[in-house]
């Protein structure tokens, strides 16, 4: 957590954006299981559009698996978020889901634990769908 949502954007600064969020996700790790946490219990979330610019965002979906090394179950949060209107040209959120939905399909596959998302249905119907096209190919 860097700065309060009126005030974010200020601290968007970053050297190695996936680098210093992974640092700053163990860094609040350590303190939850600290706190007395049970490690199981923790899921981590690189906060996309929190204190990020939009190339901030790509950068970390591009590199989930730099902290998934942490060990963690993975959640994503990117639905309609302004980014993706930044991208597509949608100034409306709800003009985002077709972005949204490839997002969402695109970290399934990855392998994250979870997307927070808008439109259930339709987010789980693409995870399916990239399940399915993930299945061994049947032999003919």
């Amino acid at each position: 957590w860097r700065a309060h949502s009126k005030s974010m954007q200020d601290f968007a600064k970053y050297t190695d954006v996936v680098k210093e969020v992974r640092e700053e996700i163990e860094a609040r790790v350590d303190a939850a299981i600290e706190a007395g946490v049970n490690p199981e219990q923790i899921i981590i979330d690189p906060g996309i559009g929190f204190s990020k610019l939009p190339e901030h965002n790509w950068e970390l979906l591009k590199n989930l698996d730099r902290l998934a090394l942490l060990g963690y179950p993975i959640l994503v949060g990117a639905s309609r978020k302004r980014f993706l209107g930044e991208l597509t040209g949608a100034r409306n959120p709800d003009e985002r889901e077709a972005a949204s939905i490839a997002i969402t399909a695109m970290v399934a596959k990855s392998g994250v634990w979870g997307v927070r998302t808008h439109s259930v249905k339709a987010h789980r119907d693409a995870i399916a769908t990239v399940n399915a096209l993930a299945k061994d190919k049947v032999e003919r």
